[in-house]
């Protein structure tokens, strides 16, 4: 979809932001049954590679918040009627036997295993007044995560 395309269709629903990482997770919360669980039940290149894309992302260009010094949280979504919205048009979700979400704390970097998960967890997190305003790079990449 073009970009004019997208911005007309979507804007309206994004907001201004960005909510901190602690705001995210409780709204996971109210939205999902969730049980926060420990990395050991991911495979070692998962988080070696979680790691990397929150070093690398652009939530961390200004912050350059080393690897070492991130604190990543987890969270397995239970599997009940809530979840359902998730997992109907994405049963290809559950990876290593769940559908998890991952949050970053420091940089606000956020990985899941649910497109559509995602996509509501990064619309609630929203994008600063002036990247809204000017249409940045924060604003343009939440964007076009509308057209996957």
């Amino acid at each position: 979809m073009e970009y004019n395309e997208l911005l007309k269709r979507y804007k309206h629903l994004i907001k201004i932001g960005p909510k901190p990482v602690p705001e995210l997770i409780d709204y996971l919360k109210n939205k999902l049954t969730v049980q926060e669980i420990s990395s050991k039940e991911f495979p070692n290149y998962y988080c070696d590679a979680i790691k990397s894309n929150a070093y690398y992302c652009l939530l961390n260009d200004e912050l350059q918040i080393q690897p070492n010094e991130m604190v990543f949280r987890f969270f397995k979504v239970i599997m009940d009627k809530r979840a359902k919205q998730y997992l109907a048009e994405e049963p290809h979700n559950i990876l290593w036997g769940m559908c998890y979400i991952v949050f970053e704390e420091r940089t606000g970097y956020i990985d899941s295993s649910s497109n559509k998960l995602f996509l509501d967890i990064m619309l609630e997190r929203g994008v600063p007044q002036e990247d809204y305003d000017n249409e940045g790079l924060q604003f343009r990449c939440l964007l076009t995560y509308f057209d996957h």
